[in-house]
């Protein structure tokens, strides 16, 4: 017990995940480690905080509907990125 003792959930998930390289585990699951560890995730929004977490780090790859794995286990998967955001135009001007 108490071996993802004071990280983030984000960090605690990314310890639990490389304990078992390569195999995706869903929400619950990883929330019932952070409990059995000792973490105190009885929150009813406890689900919610943790997709939360892992959603916004980079670290993180959503597997189907409900698991996630580390992202560099899934190299062929890339990021999302609107390309309108970054190949907008600008305008310059001719003053």
């Amino acid at each position: 017990m108490g071996f993802l003792h004071n990280l983030s959930q984000a960090a605690a998930a990314e310890k639990l995940l490389r304990m078992n390289p390569g195999q995706a585990l869903r929400t619950a699951e990883i929330l019932e480690a952070f409990r059995n560890s000792g973490m105190d995730v009885n929150s009813k929004n406890a689900p919610t905080i943790l997709y939360t977490a892992l959603k916004r780090s980079p670290k993180f790859e959503r597997i189907g509907s409900k698991a996630w794995g580390l992202r560099e286990w899934y190299p062929e998967r890339k990021k999302k990125i609107s390309s309108k955001d970054s190949e907008s135009p600008r305008v310059e001007s001719s003053e």
